[in-house]
């Protein structure tokens, strides 16, 4: 993603801007010492490590199964708590696949924070538990709130490609990410998922609830290499 214009660097600002004043919210209003530490380092641990192994997308772009941490995060502690968690994925995010510029630095650092606290807000306005105790009521706030996430996230990076490549952003988005909703959904329950078997079993749910995970990072990883073989074939064939 080429980010030289005048327009590409306000976007870039404004984006930032706003995620920092989410981050530092996040810090004034988290109640990090009543919190569950160990279940805590757990949802840091899995969002860097999620976030290191992401896949690349096309344009240079990438998913992880982060979502699901970020989700458990303000399912179980609040907003402020999965704002944090995000910024964590930022900052994997930042030498990942390699070290990236300020400037794209600043960028995923403020979409990410503002995808989280959307969704967090969202999930709060529909009724969603904080410490669910209601599946039903669970799920179909997740479900809520992860369409938002997955809407803010994917929007801000829409936006970013299309002012710096000078296309539109519908054309951006329908290339990049319009095969993921679902997926991205499915993605989103696990993170339910996570949060309910934490209450329910402890650290063992926990991992049991984080192998799904793996399978849901393993199965974008196979639809992107065979998409990326048929697109070469395609190329080959065009020439």
């Amino acid at each position: 993603m080429k980010m030289f214009t005048n327009k590409t660097n306000t976007f870039v600002f404004a984006v930032a801007t706003l995620g920092a004043l989410a981050v530092a919210q996040a810090l004034r209003t988290a109640q990090l010492s009543a919190l569950d530490p160990v279940m805590l380092g757990i949802l840091l641990v899995l969002a860097a490590v999620s976030q290191r192994v992401q896949i690349v997308l096309f344009r240079s772009c990438a998913i992880s199964v982060s979502i699901a941490a970020v989700i458990a995060s303000y399912v179980l502690f609040g907003t402020p708590v999965a704002i944090l968690v995000a910024l964590v994925e930022a900052l994997v995010n930042s030498f990942t696949p390699k070290r990236k510029p300020f400037i794209k630095v600043a960028f995923n650092a403020g979409s990410l924070a503002l995808s989280a606290f959307a969704a967090g807000t969202v999930y709060t306005l529909v009724g969603g538990q904080i410490r669910p105790s209601d599946l039903p009521l669970t799920l179909g706030a997740v479900a809520v709130s992860g369409a938002v996430y997955f809407v803010v996230n994917t929007a801000l990076t829409a936006a970013v490609i299309a002012l710096s490549e000078r296309q539109s952003i519908v054309t951006i988005w329908k290339t990049n990410y319009s095969w993921m909703p679902l997926n991205f959904l499915a993605t989103a329950a696990q993170g339910a998922a996570l949060a309910l078997a934490s209450q329910a079993l402890g650290v063992f749910g926990v991992v049991v609830f984080t192998l799904p995970l793996g399978v849901a990072w393993y199965s974008f990883r196979l639809y992107m290499a065979k998409s990326t073989e048929v697109r070469e074939r395609n190329t080959e064939l065009s020439v």
